[in-house]
């Protein structure tokens, strides 16, 4: 008889933002502690498997994982495919709903969609998907998990041993349609005129998403899909309002707010690097988040200081190695030029 289960990727070796699955996100827990703790409300609680390395660093998820009483399974940190094949066999899974451990807003009402199909298809794999029929584990939304069967990854190993195929669990078989049975759900055709990206890559979206999480989180704790898009509609509304107002305040004669930057001391008394930062700063940003145009710097300022008065030759020698510091790598390479004023 088929047995369906929840398997759930983590690792600790990310290279855009390591150690991500268990940095503080809300509360005193990680991304991986808040999804296996709203993952309780599915009621497959003793179906969910983590499966993460054999590398001894990440030894912390298989704790974590054992905490919350959730079964855990070591495997291959670069073959994914092949530790989801090993995971699925070791417990007697061959129905497997993957999902992305780095996915915090993960709606739960699409999963238990997704699960009431799981158990009654015969399809090869199962996703959301765009107008596009793209499926929804190729874009940045972060809301939804998909289906596929431990038959269709063993189909894949024996059909290409391509290294992007079994980094990526289920690349191969949906872009190779014509071999697999796939059945794709199109998601609320509203979402793909709005720019959503909750998936957690770099600490810009770690820190944007802490943020919209507490708010979705105490707005409602057992909050879905629509709750998070009307948090980020507020937000948005917000910030594009409050852009309205500052480009019509007026400073003197001037029809827009007028902003400084503050570089304060970083240019460690290097001209070529206070250029660096002026021209960076002058810059207009986009914001893909919210899809907003953020106003660049009208004007710097910058304090005139000599290091050499202020630290001794111990300190100026000492590495300025701190994650505080934006240009400290920028220090290093500068720390013995002329400090002028």
């Amino acid at each position: 008889m088929s047995r369906l289960g929840i398997i759930i990727q983590a690792r600790t070796g990310s290279t855009r933002l390591p150690s991500k699955m268990i940095l503080p996100f809300f509360g005193d827990k990680g991304i991986l502690g808040i999804l296996l703790s709203r993952l309780r409300q599915c009621g497959l609680t003793d179906r969910v498997i983590v499966a993460t390395t054999t590398n001894s660093r990440d030894d912390v998820i298989c704790d974590l994982a054992g905490r919350d009483g959730i079964k855990c399974y070591r495997g291959d940190e670069d073959d994914v495919l092949n530790r989801f094949i090993q995971a699925a066999e070791h417990y007697n899974v061959s129905k497997i709903i993957r999902i992305c451990a780095d996915n915090p807003f993960l709606d739960l009402r699409s999963l238990d969609e997704l699960i009431r199909i799981g158990e009654n298809t015969d399809a090869d794999y199962v996703s959301y998907c765009t107008s596009d029929r793209i499926p929804t584990i190729k874009t940045h939304y972060g809301f939804w998990a998909e289906y596929v069967t431990l038959a269709a990854l063993k189909r894949v190993v024996q059909q290409t041993g391509e290294k992007t195929y079994h980094e990526h669990v289920t690349n191969y078989i949906y872009t190779h349609p014509l071999c697999f049975k796939i059945e794709l759900t199109p998601i609320p055709a509203d979402l793909e005129h709005r720019t959503i990206r909750l998936t957690i890559d770099t600490l810009a979206d770690f820190q944007i998403q802490q943020k919209i999480f507490e708010e979705v989180f105490h707005a409602d704790p057992d909050f879905g899909l629509s709750d998070v898009v009307s948090i980020l509609i507020s937000i948005m509304i917000y910030m594009r309002r409050w852009t309205e107002l500052s480009n019509q305040s007026k400073i003197t004669v001037m029809n827009k707010t007028y902003i400084i930057g503050e570089i304060g001391q970083n240019h460690n008394g290097s001209v070529d690097i206070a250029k660096l930062i002026i021209e960076l700063i002058c810059r207009p940003v986009r914001e893909e988040v919210f899809g907003l145009d953020l106003l660049p710097m009208d004007a710097i300022k910058m304090t005139r200081r000599d290091l050499k008065e202020e630290l001794t030759v111990s300190q100026m020698n000492r590495p300025y190695d701190t994650p505080n510091s934006f240009w400290s790598h920028l220090w290093r390479a500068s720390r013995f030029s002329r400090t002028g004023r």
